[in-house]
């Protein structure tokens, strides 16, 4: 029921960041978002508003991925670089800023719904196949 979905982790130093946005393939449904931070203090779950952001990028095959993605106050990514594409999914590092400090994300995205089209899925399926039975090396 996903239209799609991206997760990362922002690593700088003594602290960390891991969040995730799902978008239902309904509208009608609310999104859904999480923001967890790590440092010396420990490990807590960060309430947040609705992270902004506008999915106004695209890769060579269609699947779109935000240039900015405000996810709190003080965390904020920016200036994507996509490093690994596929027909549904891709992988991108974003300059972050995380509490006045710039360090790097890395994101990933993934568009489950194309999992189902015909032709995708049964590559994917022929992939898994051959891997089986090569076995281990």
């Amino acid at each position: 029921g996903l239209k799609r979905w991206i997760w990362g982790r922002v690593l700088d130093g003594d602290r960390a960041a891991t969040f995730h946005l799902a978008v239902a393939r309904d509208r009608s449904l609310p999104d859904e978002y999480h923001l967890v931070e790590a440092d010396d203090s420990g490990i807590r779950e960060i309430a947040v508003p609705a992270p902004r952001t506008s999915w106004n990028r695209h890769t060579l095959l269609g699947l779109a991925y935000p240039y900015e993605l405000r996810l709190a106050d003080d965390l904020r990514l920016h200036s994507p670089r996509v490093i690994d594409s596929a027909p549904f999914y891709l992988r991108v590092v974003y300059r972050a800023d995380l509490a006045g400090r710039e360090c790097s994300a890395l994101c990933e995205v993934a568009y489950p719904h194309r999992l189902r089209w015909p032709i995708l899925g049964r590559m994917i399926e022929m992939s898994i196949d051959k891997t089986a039975l090569r076995g281990p090396r």
